[in-house]
C-alpha cells in the first residue's frame, strides 16, 4: 500500500495540464487529470481516494471551477485549491463564497498565478 497522496488536477488547457502533472509527479504525488468540470465530477463520484483538488477557475465550455467545486462539496469533504491567472474581484469573490457555504469543507485556498509562474514551477506543495 502506497502512502503517496493523490491530487485531482482539473485544467482544460492541455499544455498546462501536462506541465503541472509532470511537476506534481516529480514531487511524488499521484495525479489524476480532468479536462472539464463534468469529468472532475465523474472522477469524484467513481470512488477514487483524492487528497486534494487543484482546480482551474475558467474551464472553458461547460461548468466553471467554482460550480464544479460546489457540486463536489455537496457529497465530499476534499480540500480544494483554486489556481488562476484571473484577479478580477468577481472571480475571487465567487470562489471565496465556497469556503463559507460548506462547513464540512476542511480547507480552502485560492492561488492567483500568472501563467508563466504556474508552469515555471512553484512545486512546494505539501499535503
Amino acid at each position: 500500500m502506497s502512502d503517496r497522496k493523490t491530487i485531482l488536477l482539473v485544467e482544460d488547457e492541455p499544455l498546462i495540464r501536462l506541465t503541472e502533472t509532470r511537476m506534481l509527479e516529480k514531487e511524488g504525488y499521484v495525479v489524476i487529470c480532468a479536462s472539464s468540470g463534468e469529468k472532475a465530477l465523474e472522477i469524484t463520484q467513481n470512488g477514487y481516494s483524492i487528497d486534494l483538488i487543484l482546480m482551474d477557475i475558467d474551464l472553458g465550455k461547460g461548468m466553471d471551477g467554482a460550480e464544479t467545486a460546489r457540486e463536489i462539496l455537496k457529497d465530499h469533504n476534499i480540500p480544494i485549491m483554486f489556481l488562476s491567472s484571473h484577479t478580477e474581484k468577481e472571480i475571487v469573490e465567487k470562489t471565496a463564497k465556497l469556503s463559507y457555504n460548506y462547513q464540512r469543507m476542511s480547507t480552502y485556498a485560492m492561488t492567483i498565478c500568472p501563467l508563466k509562474q504556474r508552469t515555471a514551477g512553484a512545486s512546494t506543495l505539501s499535503l
